[in-house]
């Protein structure tokens, strides 16, 4: 079987995005409609955006502002499981509901919400998954495939490791959150080919335009992680390099698009704000410390979003991620080193600016989740800054655990839930069919020289 598999160009990334689908549509079978973080909040913004109610009044209560949405009064009961908040309208056929998820451009609700023009029936929830998991699974195969055109192992095996169980669970869920880690991702390894290897190539332009454009207008901090991406990417490239992205039109032209994308971010947090406007006590520093290490664990999956606890998939992560890092610091160039130092520093700080300083200012306390597209970054920069390579055995070997432990996390979260014997069985096999065919692609394209695009500088 896996001599037919064909891994050169657009093979490669339908490949990469069939498969990837299949594993993210998976877990979000495996978890109630409307059940993922904050996903019914975000729910019904997509209900009231997609039907051009894109801003609402705002009320002030118990736990800060929320927005008061115009949704169609029939999405109350069997989409939304609300019929509590959903108050009457002037409309006899519309109905006002409350949302705390307002602080997040429009574009992505405009998207997800549109499976609910067609239908408001209880299980549409599902459709605006698979919409979301769409978004997510074709970003994580185009940044795969700027990884496996250097040829290197070591810079496919930097993404891969940042693809954990919660980024699987969040591209499948209704919330921006998911396809920003999946933009992010995309952004950071496909700007780092474009920066090392030898020839820049139309392709890895467009996956860095894509990319930029998405996470931009993904939330309302997300500006921030792609001006990081674009500027580290800046130092590891040379003069050269440099020179010759910025004499090109396409980029130029996508860098508009993006320019045009973050207007529209920056409008909308002007206009809705970017906090809950609830005041919070900065944490002690000692406590934000400790902490820390809880918001790494979260980067990988745990108890407060995916419902279950995975301590030995946080193990076998950090196995994994943190050689990355440390070798990419270790063996590489010193101008590199500096850079992967810098990413590692902002990385960790950021959190503990908003547990200490409450900056910035999200009311509630930091989730490992909203640091994902930073956390990223760093693990995909030691990888492509690493001057080492990992060896046939060491990949494979390495590829397989990351693998299995994926597989195992999902059947703990699948189980979890207590669906029906026949609907977890299928859930699970398909997850795990997908989960080791993806490895397979992933194993024959990097030994394939017609998926390469040139070897590193």
């Amino acid at each position: 079987m896996v001599n037919l598999v064909l891994v050169s160009g657009r093979r490669l990334w339908s490949c990469l995005f069939a498969l990837g689908l299949c594993i993210s549509m998976a877990w979000g079978l495996a978890e109630p409609r409307l059940n993922g973080p904050d996903e019914r909040d975000h729910a019904i913004r997509a209900v009231g955006t997609v039907r051009g109610h894109i801003i609402g009044d705002f009320e002030l209560g118990a736990r800060g502002y929320r927005m008061n949405v115009p949704v169609p009064l029939k999405a109350c009961a069997p989409l939304l499981d609300d019929q509590i908040d959903c108050r009457p309208s002037t409309s006899p056929d519309q109905a006002n509901i409350l949302t705390g998820e307002f602080r997040h451009p429009p574009p992505y609700y405009v998207v997800v919400g549109l499976p609910t023009l067609a239908s408001l029936a209880l299980n549409v929830g599902y459709a605006m998954r698979l919409v979301s998991a769409l978004i997510g699974a074709a970003l994580l195969a185009w940044a795969l495939q700027s990884a496996v055109e250097s040829g290197r192992r070591l810079h496919v095996l930097g993404v891969v490791a940042t693809i954990t169980p919660i980024v699987w669970s969040l591209v499948a869920t209704v919330n921006p959150n998911g396809v920003e880690i999946a933009a992010a991702i995309c952004l950071w390894s496909s700007c780092f080919a474009a920066a090392t290897q030898a020839r820049l190539t139309n392709g890895v332009v467009f996956r860095c335009g894509i990319a930029l454009t998405v996470l931009v207008m993904s939330r309302g901090i997300s500006p921030v992680y792609g001006l990081m991406a674009l500027a580290a990417a800046a130092v590891m490239a040379s003069p050269d390099r440099r020179s010759e992205i910025g004499a090109r039109r396409d980029v130029r032209r996508w860098l508009l698009v993006a320019a045009a994308g973050t207007a529209v971010t920056g409008a909308w947090v002007a206009v809705a704000g970017f906090s809950h406007n609830v005041h919070r006590d900065g944490q002690d520093a000692w406590e934000a410390l400790r902490l820390s290490g809880l918001y790494l664990q979260q980067s990988v999956g745990d108890w407060l979003d995916l419902k279950v606890s995975l301590p030995y998939a946080v193990a076998l992560y950090a196995l994994v991620v943190v050689p990355i890092v440390a070798f990419g610091i270790a063996r590489s160039r010193a101008r590199d080193r500096k850079l992967v130092l810098a990413l590692l520093a902002i990385a960790l700080v950021v959190p503990l600016t908003s547990d200490i300083l409450n900056l910035p200012p999200i009311a509630s306390a930091w989730q490992g989740r909203y640091g994902l597209p930073m956390v990223t970054g760093v693990v995909i920069a030691a990888a492509y800054a690493c001057q080492m390579e990992v060896s046939v055995r060491l990949w494979r070997a390495v590829l397989a655990a990351l693998a299995v432990t994926e597989i195992t996390a999902f059947i703990v979260f699948a189980r979890h839930w207590d669906f029906s014997g026949g609907r977890t069985i299928t859930v699970i096999a398909a997850n795990a069919i997908a989960s080791i065919a993806f490895a397979v692609v992933l194993d024959r394209s990097i030994a394939d020289p017609r998926s390469r695009v040139t070897e590193r500088t």
